[in-house]
Protein backbone atom coordinates (compact mmCIF):
# COMPACT_ATOMS: atom_id res chain seq x y z
CA UNK A 1 0.00 0.00 0.00
CA UNK A 2 2.57 2.42 0.99
CA UNK A 3 4.49 1.89 -2.19
CA UNK A 4 1.41 2.24 -4.60
CA UNK A 5 0.76 5.16 -2.45
CA UNK A 6 4.17 6.73 -2.93
CA UNK A 7 4.11 5.90 -6.76
CA UNK A 8 0.46 7.41 -7.14
CA UNK A 9 1.57 10.41 -6.09
CA UNK A 10 4.92 10.93 -7.51
CA UNK A 11 3.87 10.07 -11.12
CA UNK A 12 0.22 12.70 -10.21
CA UNK A 13 -2.35 10.37 -11.08
CA UNK A 14 -4.87 12.04 -12.17
CA UNK A 15 -7.85 9.42 -11.28
CA UNK A 16 -6.28 9.13 -7.61
CA UNK A 17 -5.80 13.22 -7.24
CA UNK A 18 -9.39 13.76 -8.44
CA UNK A 19 -10.80 10.94 -6.05
CA UNK A 20 -11.26 12.55 -2.07
CA UNK A 21 -7.42 11.52 -0.92
CA UNK A 22 -9.06 9.45 1.93
CA UNK A 23 -11.30 7.25 -0.10
CA UNK A 24 -8.16 6.75 -2.93
CA UNK A 25 -6.53 5.73 -0.19
CA UNK A 26 -8.82 3.55 0.98
CA UNK A 27 -9.07 2.52 -2.56
CA UNK A 28 -5.08 1.00 -2.64
CA UNK A 29 -5.67 -0.60 0.89
CA UNK A 30 -9.05 -2.82 -0.46
CA UNK A 31 -6.35 -3.82 -3.36
CA UNK A 32 -3.37 -4.51 -0.99
CA UNK A 33 -5.68 -6.32 1.10
CA UNK A 34 -7.27 -8.57 -1.91
CA UNK A 35 -3.63 -9.31 -3.57
CA UNK A 36 -2.23 -10.64 -0.05
CA UNK A 37 -5.40 -12.81 0.45
CA UNK A 38 -4.49 -14.18 -3.00
CA UNK A 39 -0.64 -15.04 -2.49
CA UNK A 40 -2.22 -17.11 1.27
CA UNK A 41 -4.71 -18.84 -0.24
CA UNK A 42 -1.87 -19.60 -3.30
CA UNK A 43 0.75 -20.71 -0.76
CA UNK A 44 -1.85 -22.99 0.88
CA UNK A 45 -3.35 -24.24 -2.17
CA UNK A 46 0.66 -25.41 -3.61
CA UNK A 47 0.95 -26.95 -0.39
CA UNK A 48 -2.38 -29.14 -0.65
CA UNK A 49 -4.10 -27.36 2.62
CA UNK A 50 -6.47 -25.40 0.26
CA UNK A 51 -8.19 -27.24 -2.34
CA UNK A 52 -11.03 -25.05 -3.58
CA UNK A 53 -10.22 -22.79 -7.00
CA UNK A 54 -8.67 -19.49 -6.75
CA UNK A 55 -7.99 -16.66 -9.18
CA UNK A 56 -6.20 -13.31 -8.81
CA UNK A 57 -8.03 -10.25 -8.34
CA UNK A 58 -9.19 -8.31 -11.48
CA UNK A 59 -10.35 -5.40 -13.08
CA UNK A 60 -13.81 -4.75 -13.21
CA UNK A 61 -15.57 -4.12 -16.56
CA UNK A 62 -17.32 -1.62 -18.05
CA UNK A 63 -18.88 1.24 -16.10
CA UNK A 64 -18.98 -0.89 -12.94
CA UNK A 65 -19.30 0.74 -9.50
CA UNK A 66 -16.75 -0.24 -6.49
CA UNK A 67 -17.71 -0.02 -2.41
CA UNK A 68 -16.48 3.15 -1.40
CA UNK A 69 -15.16 2.92 2.14
CA UNK A 70 -15.01 6.73 4.06
CA UNK A 71 -12.92 7.17 6.86
CA UNK A 72 -13.30 9.67 9.52
CA UNK A 73 -11.65 12.53 8.06
CA UNK A 74 -14.42 12.14 5.21
CA UNK A 75 -17.41 12.71 7.05
CA UNK A 76 -18.80 14.78 9.53
CA UNK A 77 -21.69 14.97 12.46
CA UNK A 78 -24.06 18.53 12.04
CA UNK A 79 -27.27 19.62 12.72
CA UNK A 80 -29.88 20.85 9.97
CA UNK A 81 -33.11 22.30 9.54
CA UNK A 82 -35.11 25.04 11.79
CA UNK A 83 -34.69 25.62 15.77
CA UNK A 84 -37.27 23.41 16.86
CA UNK A 85 -37.24 20.84 14.40
CA UNK A 86 -33.02 19.83 13.73
CA UNK A 87 -31.64 16.63 12.77
CA UNK A 88 -28.44 15.48 12.75
CA UNK A 89 -27.13 14.00 9.80
CA UNK A 90 -23.85 12.04 8.46
CA UNK A 91 -22.13 14.62 5.98
CA UNK A 92 -20.26 13.08 3.76
CA UNK A 93 -17.22 15.03 1.39
CA UNK A 94 -17.87 14.66 -1.75
CA UNK A 95 -14.90 14.36 -5.06
CA UNK A 96 -13.87 17.20 -6.72
CA UNK A 97 -15.27 15.12 -9.67
CA UNK A 98 -18.70 15.20 -8.34
CA UNK A 99 -18.59 18.25 -7.17
CA UNK A 100 -17.83 19.66 -10.50
CA UNK A 101 -20.75 17.51 -12.36
CA UNK A 102 -23.33 17.92 -9.79
CA UNK A 103 -22.48 21.31 -8.27
CA UNK A 104 -22.61 19.96 -4.36
CA UNK A 105 -19.94 19.59 -1.67
CA UNK A 106 -21.51 17.10 -0.02
CA UNK A 107 -23.56 14.59 0.56
CA UNK A 108 -26.59 14.48 3.60
CA UNK A 109 -27.37 11.16 5.21
CA UNK A 110 -30.19 11.30 8.17
CA UNK A 111 -29.09 9.76 11.38
CA UNK A 112 -31.52 7.52 13.36
CA UNK A 113 -31.66 7.79 17.34
CA UNK A 114 -30.22 4.37 17.49
CA UNK A 115 -26.87 5.42 15.08
CA UNK A 116 -26.83 8.54 17.41
CA UNK A 117 -26.38 6.82 20.44
CA UNK A 118 -23.39 4.82 18.91
CA UNK A 119 -22.04 7.09 17.22
CA UNK A 120 -18.87 7.22 18.92
CA UNK A 121 -18.06 3.66 18.19
CA UNK A 122 -18.65 4.37 14.57
CA UNK A 123 -15.20 3.27 12.99
CA UNK A 124 -15.92 4.01 9.40
CA UNK A 125 -18.92 4.13 6.59
CA UNK A 126 -19.20 1.84 3.50
CA UNK A 127 -21.27 2.90 0.40
CA UNK A 128 -22.63 -0.14 -1.26
CA UNK A 129 -23.91 -0.03 -4.96
CA UNK A 130 -26.99 -1.97 -5.84
CA UNK A 131 -28.34 -3.55 -9.17
CA UNK A 132 -24.79 -1.56 -10.81
CA UNK A 133 -25.69 2.04 -9.17
CA UNK A 134 -29.33 1.81 -9.49
CA UNK A 135 -29.25 2.51 -5.42
CA UNK A 136 -26.46 2.65 -3.00
CA UNK A 137 -26.67 0.79 0.81
CA UNK A 138 -24.81 3.25 3.23
CA UNK A 139 -22.98 0.68 6.19
CA UNK A 140 -22.05 1.83 9.37
CA UNK A 141 -19.10 0.11 10.60
CA UNK A 142 -18.74 -0.11 14.85
CA UNK A 143 -15.44 -1.07 16.45
CA UNK A 144 -17.08 -3.74 18.60
CA UNK A 145 -18.89 -6.45 17.70
CA UNK A 146 -21.49 -5.45 21.00
CA UNK A 147 -23.57 -3.23 18.96
CA UNK A 148 -24.57 -5.41 16.54
CA UNK A 149 -26.29 -7.11 19.60
CA UNK A 150 -28.23 -4.37 20.61
CA UNK A 151 -30.03 -3.55 17.26
CA UNK A 152 -33.70 -3.56 18.23
CA UNK A 153 -35.92 -5.98 16.32
CA UNK A 154 -37.85 -4.15 13.28
CA UNK A 155 -41.50 -3.34 13.74
CA UNK A 156 -44.28 -4.54 11.33
CA UNK A 157 -44.04 -0.88 10.10
CA UNK A 158 -40.33 -1.14 9.27
CA UNK A 159 -40.53 -4.18 7.47
CA UNK A 160 -43.14 -3.27 5.38
CA UNK A 161 -40.84 -2.81 2.20
CA UNK A 162 -42.27 -1.67 -1.51
CA UNK A 163 -40.29 -3.50 -3.81
CA UNK A 164 -39.84 -2.29 -7.29
CA UNK A 165 -38.39 -4.36 -10.27
CA UNK A 166 -37.75 -1.74 -13.17
CA UNK A 167 -38.30 -3.71 -16.76
CA UNK A 168 -38.78 -2.57 -20.76
CA UNK A 169 -42.31 -4.81 -21.30
CA UNK A 170 -43.41 -4.47 -17.69
CA UNK A 171 -42.03 -0.95 -17.29
CA UNK A 172 -42.78 -1.57 -13.70
CA UNK A 173 -43.07 -4.67 -11.20
CA UNK A 174 -44.06 -3.66 -7.92
CA UNK A 175 -45.20 -6.10 -4.42
CA UNK A 176 -45.84 -5.32 -0.79
CA UNK A 177 -43.98 -7.37 1.36
CA UNK A 178 -46.36 -7.53 4.13
CA UNK A 179 -49.86 -7.76 2.23
CA UNK A 180 -48.49 -9.55 -0.67
CA UNK A 181 -50.22 -7.32 -3.47
CA UNK A 182 -48.75 -6.86 -6.72
CA UNK A 183 -48.75 -4.24 -9.34
CA UNK A 184 -48.02 -4.38 -12.79
CA UNK A 185 -46.97 -1.03 -15.25
CA UNK A 186 -46.89 -2.14 -18.76
CA UNK A 187 -43.78 -0.85 -20.85
CA UNK A 188 -45.30 -1.69 -24.28
CA UNK A 189 -47.13 1.84 -24.91
CA UNK A 190 -44.27 3.92 -23.90
CA UNK A 191 -42.11 1.15 -26.40
CA UNK A 192 -44.31 2.15 -28.94
CA UNK A 193 -44.19 5.85 -28.70
CA UNK A 194 -40.24 5.72 -28.31
CA UNK A 195 -40.24 3.43 -31.84
CA UNK A 196 -42.18 6.04 -33.48
CA UNK A 197 -40.00 8.86 -32.20
CA UNK A 198 -36.90 6.92 -33.41
CA UNK A 199 -38.80 6.86 -36.87
CA UNK A 200 -39.67 10.36 -37.32
CA UNK A 201 -36.40 11.16 -35.82
CA UNK A 202 -34.77 9.36 -39.03
CA UNK A 203 -37.11 10.33 -41.31
CA UNK A 204 -36.25 13.97 -40.44
CA UNK A 205 -32.27 13.74 -40.58
CA UNK A 206 -32.27 11.22 -44.02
Amino acid sequence: YNSLDKLMKEENNFDYRRCHSQVAQQTLKTNDKSWKSFFALHKLKKSGKYTRPISIPGYQRGKMYSVVSLQKDSYKIISRGEKKDRKKFLRISLSKSIQEKYEEKFLYVKLSSYLLKRITKLKYVEIVPKQNGLFFNIHFIFKDEDVLEQVPEASEKDLRVLAIDIGINNLLAMIDTVTGKSVLVSGKKIKSINRHYNKMTSKAKS
